[in-house]
């Protein structure tokens, strides 16, 4: 019997992704898929994060892990000018269009499971995933949880697919869902989740189905 976990999509994908990968994410469509994601600025799911970045009160910085080619972070710094923002993402032809989106910030050709450590202890105030948890395994979380916690100062957002019942990860319609409100409680953060819904997911049934909005703030020491 072939197991779930060798259905789930792994984070390799996006690093060996081209051009000629006609599958499309996103309802935008543009002449590639990269194209999609430079069109889905926009996207109301991006509306969710930016509400949520509002939760953390005063920041100065933003890391955001698997950026793509920077529709969050054209978001935030519209928002937000004055912020210190990053990304990064394990696709080259990514990074060099986020370059053009967002100028103003820095962005790094880096792999989450290997090349956090780029980054120093608590150089970030805050840290943002959206949609990329999702293809980490549960051999590699544990350390991606590490290294998320070791670089946050303030607090960690991540928009991914959750699951109430487990914390290394069980595969949903071929991606990995967690309970990431688990994960940063144990880790002495304050975690509050949201639902996503089909208003901002409109063209995807499996992230109405799975996907949640975590908030995790740290708690004074």
């Amino acid at each position: 019997m072939i197991s779930n976990f060798e259905f789930a999509q792994n984070h390799t994908y996006w690093e060996q992704r081209d051009l000629t990968d006609e599958k499309r994410d996103l309802e935008e469509k543009g002449e590639n898929w990269i194209q999609d994601y430079i069109l889905s600025v926009n996207h109301p799911h991006r509306d969710v994060i930016l509400k949520g970045l509002q939760t953390f009160g005063e920041i100065e910085s933003v890391l955001e892990i698997g950026c793509n080619t920077g529709p969050n972070l054209k978001r935030i710094h519209e928002a937000y000018p004055n912020l210190r923002l990053a990304g990064i993402d394990v696709n080259s032809m990514t990074i060099k269009e986020a370059k053009k989106q967002v100028p103003t910030a820095s962005f790094y050709v880096a792999d989450v499971t290997r090349d956090l450590r780029l980054f120093e202890d608590k150089s970030f105030d805050i840290i943002l995933t959206d949609a990329v948890l999702i293809y980490v395994g549960m051999n590699e979380i544990r350390n991606v949880i590490n290294e998320i916690d070791r670089i946050a100062r303030s607090g960690v957002m991540l928009l991914e697919w959750g699951h109430h019942n487990t914390e290394p990860g069980l595969v949903i319609d071929y991606h990995w869902a967690r309970n990431y409100s688990n994960i940063f409680l144990k880790k002495g953060f304050h975690c509050l989740t949201y639902k996503i819904n089909e208003k901002e997911w409109p063209s995807s049934k499996t992230w109405k189905r799975n996907g949640y909005l975590y908030c995790a703030y740290r708690q004074a020491s």
